[in-house]
């Protein structure tokens, strides 16, 4: 039997929580990181940063496709 979390079980309240975290944490560290989008986010020294918004994204998209897929299956 499978155990249903947050995550693999998504529920559109839950979905809609985390990609407005999601939104607002990324608009707060890219402005942060570009001063303001005075610099570049791409620059060589910002890639830890990149990598945390890479990774935060991936799973922000990974708990929007598991709602649809579970959505389908309900």
């Amino acid at each position: 039997m499978e155990k249903k979390s947050f995550y693999t079980h998504p529920t559109k309240k839950v979905v809609i929580i985390f990609v407005i975290l999601w939104v607002v944490s990324t608009l707060l560290l890219v402005l942060a990181i570009t001063d303001g989008f005075q610099e570049s986010l791409f620059k060589k020294n910002n890639l830890i940063i990149n990598s945390i918004l890479f990774g935060s994204t991936f799973t922000t998209v990974s708990l929007i496709r598991n709602y649809i897929k579970n959505k389908k299956t309900d």
